[in-house]
């Protein structure tokens, strides 16, 4: 929300000049730099989840699935970058009020079901799916309409990013109280994610945003 909030007048500025070498910059970094952030931000989720449950009483374990697939449906919303504020800045926009009208039927229609069969997590389920199927839809609307894609090359170092961090997690043994677990895998995947992503050169826009902050 808050990339949204600063990119939106540039958006519009961008269309209205018919710069689609810079909307493509911006769609692209902006999908960069959420999934980035929502990345690392879920991977503290799942490595501490459990432990946060614990404690918790116990009518409140079904939560930390539910956590997770939410969760889930965040980060594949950060992944898409700012598409809905390229289409809603463009002539196109009313098909951003047509796409936020289908996610509501499809989430409403996707909890009737599943809510049914799987009860809260069907209805976490139903929403992962919307999200996914209406940023899949709005995906290729804008690359169909306009040429433009959010996904490049460092996408895939994001991933092999993740891969890494979780291989190195994996062999480390923690044990001992729920608060302690919770400290040191926090400590070591910030550590790691930060150290690697940096190293794959995946930090320029925050180092950027950083130093732009520290001059002003």
């Amino acid at each position: 929300r808050a990339v949204m909030q600063v990119v939106l007048p540039v958006l519009a500025d961008a269309w209205r000049r018919k710069d689609k070498v810079a909307l493509q910059r911006i769609y692209e970094r902006s999908a960069v730099v959420q999934l980035l952030i929502g990345t690392f931000l879920f991977l503290l989720l799942w490595a501490s989840i459990d432990d946060l449950f614990t404690l918790l009483p116990p009518t409140y374990a079904m939560g930390a699935g539910v956590t997770l697939v939410i969760g889930f449906g965040q980060l594949v919303n950060a992944a898409a970058g700012v598409n809905i504020g390229i289409i809603s800045m463009s002539r196109s926009y009313r098909f951003d009020a047509w796409s936020s009208l289908a996610f509501l039927g499809l989430d409403a229609l996707g909890c009737f079901v599943l809510v049914l069969h799987y009860g809260v997590h069907g209805a976490a389920w139903a929403t992962v799916t919307s999200i996914t199927l209406i940023n899949a839809l709005r995906i290729w609307f804008l690359w169909n309409k306009h040429g433009l894609w959010p996904f490049g090359f460092r996408h895939l170092r994001i991933l092999l990013l993740v891969g890494m961090v979780l291989l190195i997690l994996y062999w480390i043994p923690i044990a001992g109280d729920p608060w302690l677990r919770v400290l040191v895998r926090s400590g070591t995947i910030a550590l790691l994610f930060w150290l690697f992503a940096h190293g794959l050169g995946l930090t320029k826009e925050l180092i950027a945003m950083r130093e732009g902050l520290g001059k002003r």
